[in-house]
């Protein structure tokens, strides 16, 4: 299957995931990275801000604030080809930005060290290995800031999603970056 096949599928996919089922998987993919941050207790947290139909973050960012205000939060902004963090501490430092998304309105970036990065994407393989929306943000952002390798600069990359964005292998371009983890409604697995 090509990535293009792949990302027409995991689309649909998700489109089909509503009502209750959604809200539970969502749920509990919250309730286990919760758990995990409290275990690991990072510096910093980069979630995703979701939109359309991701997995929801906002329900995260929302329980982390209020449950583990000692991590710092950064959320992404793309400006031009390149993305940046920027710290947030509520949902009032964030606005729709260009393409409805909402987005940070910090002016400082910051840069992601020393904590847990959520990654999105339509599918993940049993490598750590991702299929995004094919604008690689993600993968331009971790090859100028060296963090390519896995837990590279004290940083965990994970995607974040639910678990039939899980497959078997799929197709790695020599730019793609592989990540260490998936966390979805069954919990982490780590890859490598």
């Amino acid at each position: 299957m090509t990535k293009e096949e792949l990302r027409g599928q995991m689309r649909a996919m998700r489109a089909e995931l509503t009502g209750d089922k959604r809200d539970a998987a969502e749920q509990q993919a919250a309730d286990h990275m919760m758990a995990f941050l409290r275990q690991k207790r990072p510096r910093r947290f980069y979630p995703f801000v979701s939109c359309r139909t991701e997995i929801d973050t906002l329900q995260l960012l929302q329980r982390v604030w209020k449950e583990l205000p000692e991590i710092a939060v950064a959320v992404p902004r793309v400006e031009g080809n390149r993305m940046h963090f920027y710290e947030v501490r509520a949902m009032n430092d964030l606005h729709r930005g260009a393409m409805g998304i909402l987005e940070p309105a910090g002016a400082e970036p910051v840069r992601a060290e020393d904590g847990v990065m959520l990654v999105p994407g339509l599918a993940y393989d049993e490598r750590g290995y991702r299929v995004g929306y094919g604008a690689g943000f993600y993968d331009r952002y971790f090859a100028e800031y060296g963090l390519c390798k896995p837990n590279a600069g004290g940083v965990l990359k994970i995607g974040y999603a639910f678990s039939f964005q899980l497959v078997q292998r799929m197709e790695a371009q020599e730019h793609d970056v592989a990540l260490d983890a998936l966390m979805t409604e069954k919990g982490i697995n780590f890859f490598g």
